[in-house]
């Protein structure tokens, strides 16, 4: 399931001309891929895996993780990299 929930997101606004947001639930994209990522200037948003509640399953925690911060994705810096949790988030470069 670690890889269930990769997409890039083509998102233009006039704040951003070209530039588009990996989302992932594998915690290690920004250790395993750091290279890439920073020559590529890419924007990440990392739902983290490792902190889903015992009460919930592994897809009901990233959609309730996703649905609080969706309006905070689009606005991220562009090449930012985020780490996301049910209700907090915090900057990983």
């Amino acid at each position: 399931m670690q890889a269930a929930w990769k997409t890039l997101n083509g998102s233009r606004s006039s704040r951003t001309s070209n530039t588009g947001q990996f989302s992932t639930y594998d915690n290690a994209m920004p250790i395993e891929h750091r290279e890439w990522l920073t020559d590529l200037s890419v924007t990440l948003a990392v739902v983290d895996s490792n902190k889903r509640p015992q009460g919930l399953t592994t897809e009901e925690y990233w959609r309730d993780v996703i649905h609080h911060h969706a309006h905070r994705f689009p606005h991220q810096e562009p090449g930012s990299w985020w780490k996301y949790r049910r209700r907090t988030r915090r900057r990983l470069n």
